[in-house]
């Protein structure tokens, strides 16, 4: 059970939204669906409006105001945010009702007069009713706004620097019907008629610029725009009314105390996601020290293939890969769930593979079942672990992510690094800077062009340049250095030892739109390799 906080009053809100668009797809080499013709799934849907406003002043009780700054000394060891949430999901309506403590610590020098949270369930409509916030004393909060993504919580009594603040969030989800075409690419917050997925379902705390002001991702519908802090989870799932072969699959530490009732602790974390379903069987391995478990649907396979035990096979091999070149996977488990909509999509501890993959598996290597499934696997690393702005600097995760598939293939099967070459990144030429911002595109197509394939372009010449062993101690060093971080194009180039960074820069300059000055600056510390176990 979950620790409470205060009254025990909760209160709360909702969801994240944006899938991972691995493949890029297009008519004439389009992901395949259940029931739409492929072309189908790749007509762009138009922007759905945002939800509207909701009202969350439900008695409100007056605050009593304290003019003394406070003078705070919290516990500086602990994580600048954890999130508890108790939660109970009606299995026939599909509704979700949430109570979300969320308590943060100021680590700015600034007196806070306002929390905002990135509520990216409300990026679409009809989904997210938030009722009240409510302070640790049980005062419902007056002049909460919700806007879009931007959740407002205005304080009574300013936060000081080092002070915690207790928020108790309460909301319900209506969770949304996955679309069976390309619209269902935010699949990993819904339902289809054998899967349910909460994903990114829990409001988090928006980034502190300094200054008063705070950042929350503009949204838009390609490409993410998610970049949470990294935080310490502690959930509780009651599903009522569950079919009686219903499994859950979640990451970090999982209990079960009652027939109807699981828990999941997850610390340092960007989110803590969850899939539910009575049509998936569940196989795992060890790799390297962690327990892999795949979920998959045994009735989605092709005649006398066994794509469950390839993408499982494909993830163990994938974990020791990434762990060897970038550094230690820091939990004991990883989760692999064959997702009921497009492409994939990557979450702390769990990834998504779709589907389709699993479904039109050719029984070879040489498939998009291998190449989604390692992509997946490394964004434990390129979001997990460090995370970027994926709105305005997508590169720096899903081009390490898409130059990953190449590591996967040369140190697993380097036969297919040629056919890999051929089939993922030369046939879709580009001339668009790699640090594009997703605003840029209007499409898909050139999204994935610029920034996944035309990056690994980027990323080949810099391994040509400074060689295989300078290469990985960068990549190394990046992670080192950001690990449980929000990273900056400054912070990838800065990871490189000043004589590399110097030598790279007309690379920067063929690939990049930003000026070295907007990259460059101290390189950070630099990390010795050796430090990381192997």
């Amino acid at each position: 059970m979950l620790k409470k906080i205060g009254l025990g009053i909760w209160v709360g809100l909702l969801f994240g939204v944006m899938a991972c668009n691995l493949s890029g797809a297009e008519e004439g080499n389009a992901l395949p669906t259940r029931t739409l013709p492929p072309a189908a799934l790749f007509t762009l849907p138009p922007m759905p409006s945002q939800a509207p406003l909701v009202a969350g002043q439900i008695n409100a009780t007056p605050i009593p105001t304290n003019t003394a700054e406070p003078v705070c000394t919290s516990d500086t060891t602990l994580r600048q945010v954890r999130y508890e949430a108790e939660a109970t999901l009606d299995w026939p309506t599909q509704s979700v009702q949430v109570q979300q403590t969320t308590i943060y610590r100021n680590d700015s020098q600034d007196y806070l007069h306002e929390i905002v949270f990135h509520a990216e369930p409300n990026h679409l409509p009809d989904i997210m009713t938030l009722e009240q916030v409510v302070d640790a004393d049980g005062h419902v909060i007056e002049g909460v706004t919700l806007e879009g993504t931007r959740l407002s919580v205005p304080l009574q009594d300013k936060l000081g620097p080092n002070c915690e603040i207790v928020l108790h969030l309460n909301f319900s989800l209506k969770l949304p019907a996955i679309y069976d075409s390309y619209g269902g690419r935010w699949g990993y917050l819904g339902y289809s008629f054998r899967q349910t997925n909460l994903g990114l379902w829990l409001p988090t705390i928006a980034i502190y610029e300094g200054d008063g002001n705070w950042y929350v991702p503009r949204e838009y519908n390609i490409g993410e725009q998610t970049m949470p802090i990294a935080g310490d989870y502690d959930v509780e799932l009651t599903v009522v009314n569950a079919p009686p072969s219903l499994q859950v699959a979640g990451p970090g530490e999982v209990a079960q105390p009652e027939s109807d009732v699981w828990t999941f602790k997850l610390d340092g974390a960007r989110d803590l996601s969850i899939s539910l379903s009575d049509a998936v069987q569940k196989t795992s391995a060890m790799a390297g020290g962690v327990l892999v478990e795949l979920y998959y649907f045994p009735d989605n396979a092709p005649t006398g293939l066994n794509p469950a035990g390839h993408a499982l096979d494909t993830a163990q091999k994938a974990l020791v890969v990434f762990a060897q070149s970038y550094g230690p996977y820091p939990y004991d488990r990883l989760v692999i769930v064959e997702g009921d909509f497009p492409d994939g999509m990557e979450f702390t501890g769990m990834v998504f593979v779709s589907e389709a993959w699993f479904r039109t598996w050719s029984g070879n290597n040489n498939d998009w079942l291998t190449i989604i499934t390692a992509h997946e696997v490394s964004h434990q690393w390129w979001y997990g672990l460090v995370s970027n702005d994926q709105g305005l600097n997508p590169y720096l995760d899903e081009a390490l992510a898409t130059y990953s598939e190449l590591l996967f293939f040369e140190r697993t099967d380097p036969e297919q690094v040629n056919w890999w070459w051929n089939f993922r990144i030369l046939k879709h030429p580009t001339e668009d800077a790699v640090d594009s911002p997703v605003y840029n595109f209007t499409a898909f197509r050139g999204y994935i062009d610029a920034v996944y394939l035309r990056g690994v372009l980027m990323l080949q010449d810099v391994r040509d340049m400074v060689g295989d062993a300078a290469f990985f101690a960068w990549l190394k060093s990046y992670v080192a250095n950001n690990r449980g971080r929000i990273a900056t194009p400054s912070d990838l180039w800065g990871s490189l030892p000043p004589d590399e960074f110097t030598l790279v820069a007309e690379i920067r300059r063929t690939y990049l739109n930003a000026k070295d000055s907007a990259v460059a600056g101290e390189p950070t510390q630099q990390f010795n390799p050796s430090q990381v176990a192997e």
